[in-house]
């Protein structure tokens, strides 16, 4: 079980390593955001409200608190253990603290507030945080599983991702790992 979850945890390091220098800082952070206005371009009043659940987002997926330090550069290793340690502690509130923090960077993805995705809407949320590998993207959607009018929830993506993050489904870890590698991402 260690060993998945420490496999997770550094999935989700690459994920957050948003311009892939080997650590997690606030210019991930910024680059990201950046990304997601350039990518959706939103109004005035989506902008702010995307600004800040992509604050959100990093904030509690990085520091897994309310105390965010963004002097900090986190390595590989130094993320790991944050994720161990607060894991060890409270495994149900760090999945709880992950999976809100991943519903932030959905909800900002889901521009029209509809609370789901069409697959474009999908892949262009993906796009957005720099994930433009299209046979993942496809996989990923397929592996959540459209509704009959072909759309996905925001909640089925937050409980998707957070099974990536967090979960303790073995089998699912090895689906996950598997759709990763054939696109060289693990």
């Amino acid at each position: 079980m260690a060993d998945m979850m420490s496999e997770k945890w550094m999935i989700a390091f690459k994920l957050v390593d948003f311009n892939q220098d080997g650590v997690v800082n606030v210019k991930d952070r910024d680059d990201c955001i950046q990304s997601f206005l350039s990518v959706f371009q939103p109004g005035d009043g989506r902008k702010q409200k995307m600004t800040n659940q992509l604050n959100e987002f990093w904030d509690k997926i990085v520091f897994l608190t309310e105390n965010p330090d963004w002097s900090k550069a986190l390595t590989p290793d130094e993320f790991l253990a944050t994720r161990k340690d607060a894991y060890t502690k409270d495994s149900t509130r760090t999945t709880t603290v992950v999976r809100d923090a991943l519903k932030q960077l959905i909800n900002a993805g889901n521009v029209d507030e509809s609370g789901h995705f069409t697959y474009e809407e999908f892949k262009t949320l993906h796009e957005a945080f720099n994930l433009k590998e299209e046979n993942l993207v496809k996989g990923i959607y397929s592996m959540i599983g459209p509704d009959a009018n072909g759309k996905i929830s925001v909640d089925n993506v937050a409980d998707f991702y957070t099974e990536l993050a967090m979960g303790n489904d073995e089998g699912k870890h090895a689906q996950y790992k598997t759709a990763l590698a054939s696109v060289g991402f693990v």
